[in-house]
């Protein structure tokens, strides 16, 4: 029980922090074209 929470709990981190960047990279990605656009 508490190896599958130690497990899971870095898991459930690095999803988030890569989901974070992936958003981060997304809405960079818009800024530049837009700024590009202008």
């Amino acid at each position: 029980m508490v190896w599958d929470f130690v497990i899971c709990v870095p898991e459930f981190y690095l999803f988030l922090t890569d989901l974070t960047h992936k958003t981060k990279h997304l809405v960079y990605t818009r800024i530049l074209k837009i700024d590009k656009f202008f």
